[in-house]
């Protein structure tokens, strides 16, 4: 993933943003956890101080939208819009063949279809997050660092990290505290939309165990559908990351919910 019932990290409080209103006025102050205070950069390179805090994230199912060759702008926000309809709880606009504007304006889409039900994070593009007012960005090993990509996005967004072996979840679990909101495990099984080394259930058993043990959620990627839930969920992952079992099904609302149900009941 280039690319869970959370684990909210300890309370505390930020000071009120001088530069710009609260983000997500609509959402109660229990939708979202709190983290560590930051002090974000404004426009002019003035430190500034946020009260913001992070949505509440829960990974339980992670949908991550299909990057096609030939764009269908349509498609992906109708898609997205039934997931959530059929209990998705994590959105990630992941495509490879746009441009920042391109992904930034699908972002804006693909949020005001939803009404910000559950948050949308942007693929290895912290530009096209920012400029969408997207509640966040998932990045790759190959992208820019954990730090410098929260440095930019603020304390506000979430922040995720593909993990695929133990060196890259060292350098995850080596970051400073409140980098990272999570990291995504895969791939567990053999998949057309990404070529990397397969965990197995085993690999994702040892990795999640680790993540767990530090207090970092992690949620399992590649390959999933329905029939495999029951041996994920005897692992510590928390939350399943799936393409093609809603992107690809003709009904994505009846795919998200039967898959949020069966997590349910095996986990």
């Amino acid at each position: 993933m280039e690319g869970l019932g959370c684990r909210l990290r300890s309370p505390s409080t930020f000071h009120t943003l001088v530069i710009r209103q609260q983000r997500h006025p609509e959402r109660t102050p229990a939708s979202r956890a709190p983290h560590a205070p930051r002090h974000p950069r404004g426009a002019a390179g003035m430190t500034v101080t946020s009260t913001l805090t992070r949505p509440h994230l829960d990974l339980s199912l992670y949908l991550v939208t299909i990057s096609l060759d030939e764009r269908d702008d349509d498609r992906i926000v109708a898609t997205c819009q039934a997931a959530v309809e059929g209990g998705a709880t994590l959105i990630q606009l992941r495509d490879k063949h746009a441009t920042t504007e391109q992904r930034s304006a699908l972002a804006r889409r693909i949020i005001d279809a939803i009404g910000r039900a559950v948050p949308v994070l942007v693929n290895d593009d912290i530009n096209a997050a920012i400029a969408a007012d997207a509640e966040g960005a998932h990045i790759g090993q190959d992208d820019l660092p954990p730090t410098v990509a929260r440095q930019r996005l603020g304390p506000d967004r979430l922040l995720g990290l593909s993990v695929h072996n133990d060196a890259e979840l060292d350098y995850a679990l080596a970051q400073p505290a409140g980098t990272l909101d999570y990291i995504g495990l895969g791939a567990v099984y053999p998949t057309q939309t990404k070529e990397v080394k397969v965990l197995g259930i085993d690999g994702l058993r040892h990795l999640a165990a680790r993540a767990h043990a530090h207090g970092l959620p992690c949620v399992a990627i590649g390959g999933i559908g329905g029939e495999r839930l029951s041996d994920i969920a005897t692992t510590e992952a928390d939350g399943i990351a799936v393409v093609s079992a809603i992107c690809a099904q003709p009904d994505p609302a009846a795919a998200a919910k039967a898959l949020l149900t069966r997590w349910k009941q095996a986990h």
